[in-house]
């Protein structure tokens, strides 16, 4: 979450990738945001994973 928001985005399509067709996937960060996250990479993740356009 300290790079761009596109580099957000692809990682973040490259796990949900990896989970395939799973069903009931959480895509969780398991230990929170780190002090100084990019707000506008953390929003980038959050429209990819619920489907929302930029």
């Amino acid at each position: 979450m300290h790079g761009t928001p596109e580099a957000a985005r692809t990682a973040a399509q490259r796990v949900l990738n990896e989970a395939g067709d799973a069903p009931g996937h959480v895509f969780n960060l398991g230990h929170g945001f780190a002090p100084g996250a990019q707000i506008d990479c953390v929003e980038a993740v959050l429209r990819l994973i619920t489907g929302e356009s930029a």
